[in-house]
């Protein structure tokens, strides 16, 4: 094999940059900072946050060029576009991941990569203020970083399935000698597996301390037997479950030995006074005769020394809201929730009345009786920033209107047990009547 002088490049893995010579037929090699190896940007310090970088751009570059045809395509599912960006655009960022440690820097990274591309899959904006997780649960995609920790361990898994003498479960289980040089310890892989570990091991016994706790004594070891088989049939190895669940010294939080505290005289009174100078000090040495223990507190808070210096939100300016909007010419109320300002909720409201768009009940009500919706009135209800409570919200305050605008599909999802109850104060109260008096 002849090694071509000039297509070969030599890089030196140190701290420090070091100049190193090498020839190869009397031609001197370029010595490079950082080389791209099998996909992976190699750099002379082992910089793995340039790595991840160097990851997420690319990946970032090719959710661009789907940005029209894929991402902001109405005609294609949403389910769809999440399939896409797994087998496309996630394998780019998460290339090689099981092998490197991950920090907190590396994992902030993957997710705003990772968020930038949801966004645009569930037409979502900064401006609609939907949390990372709700946009999630829309594209049915989970978190990079936890993705990343499962191909971890499935590597960690493989690597103990390996021989002594293989190169890569040598490079996992020893460790180098000589002195470290001075300074904070950088993160290594097998700090991430340990805590992995210690979250699996604290698992396992939990479960175990559970079983111990709520079966029967005949039945515990056939329990302890099924929950062996359900670990092992997800991969877990054999030698840590024996360990974990049939070691015979296993003590929970709860068995653990308490601190000897101190007895509490049940006679003891217990009471609070407010500190005063030269007064409360007094009470509290003539009380100490009749077993009387006294607290102190003060008077002066933070609350009555300041006062509330923020102006108020706007009415307009709120988000994640519960609004009720009445009609100008009759006394229909429509009730509606919305994540974004009410302000833009309003303006959306407006512009489906003038482009003659049926998308909800109170721009029908407005088209086909001609009336119009005093938008100026709007009122909020309640804020809410979960959208399942604010949907259960939206139900209830839509049932408590006399003559709400609303289709009957926005309340399908109430129960008619709890529907009776939450209207029953409005009712007016019939007299109870028992049969004839004797």
């Amino acid at each position: 094999m002849k090694i071509s002088a000039e297509k070969t490049k030599s890089v030196v893995i140190s701290k420090e940059p070091i100049r190193c010579k090498l020839e190869i037929y009397g031609q001197m090699i370029e010595q490079v900072m950082s080389v791209k190896y099998l996909g992976i940007k190699l750099t002379y310090n082992n910089d793995i946050e340039e790595e991840v970088r160097e990851q997420t751009m690319k990946a970032n570059r090719i959710a661009g060029c789907l940005n029209d045809t894929i991402w902001r395509n109405k005609h294609i599912r949403t389910e769809t576009k999440s399939r896409i960006y797994k087998s496309i655009v996630r394998p780019v960022m998460t290339y090689t991941a099981e092998t490197r440690p991950q920090t907190s820097r590396t994992q902030r990274y993957l997710e705003t990569s990772e968020m930038k591309t949801l966004r645009k899959i569930a037409g979502k904006t900064l401006w609609h203020r939907e949390t990372n997780e709700s946009i999630r649960r829309i594209c049915e995609v989970d978190n990079i970083n936890t993705c990343v920790k499962n191909r971890k361990r499935e590597w960690n898994q493989h690597i103990n399935r390996m021989t002594e003498q293989r190169i890569v479960k040598i490079a996992r289980d020893k460790s180098p000698g000589g002195r470290r040089s001075v300074g904070r310890p950088r993160k290594r892989w097998n700090d991430d597996r340990q805590k992995c570990l210690y979250i699996e091991k604290k698992k396992k016994k939990e479960m175990k301390h559970r079983i111990n706790k709520i079966c029967h004594p005949e039945l515990v070891d056939a329990n302890i037997k099924k929950l062996y088989v359900i670990f092992q049939e997800n991969s877990y190895p054999r030698q840590l479950l024996n360990k974990l669940l049939y070691e015979s010294t296993t003590t929970s939080i709860e068995e653990q030995p308490r601190s000897q505290e101190s007895e509490i005289d049940p006679t003891t009174k217990y009471g609070s006074l407010p500190n005063l100078k030269n007064l409360t000090n007094k009470i509290k040495n003539c009380l100490k005769e009749e077993n009387v223990k006294i607290a102190t507190y003060n008077t002066k808070t933070i609350r009555n020394l300041y006062s509330n210096l923020k102006d108020p939100t706007p009415t307009l300016l709120k988000s994640n809201v519960v609004y009720k909007v009445d009609c100008s010419e009759c006394d229909g109320t429509h009730v509606g929730q919305t994540s974004q300002w009410l302000k833009s909720r309003l303006a959306l409201h407006r512009s489906d009345i003038r482009t003659k768009n049926p998308r909800c009940a109170l721009t029908i009500h407005s088209l086909e009786k001609e009336h119009k919706i005093d938008f100026d009135s709007a009122e909020v209800l309640c804020t809410q920033p979960k959208y399942n409570k604010r949907l259960k919200l939206e139900m209830i305050n839509i049932n408590n209107q006399a003559n709400p605008i609303n289709k009957k599909t926005d309340v399908q999802r109430l129960s008619n047990v709890y529907t009776y109850l939450l209207t029953y104060p409005n009712r007016e109260r019939e007299e109870f009547y028992d049969g004839p008096l004797d």
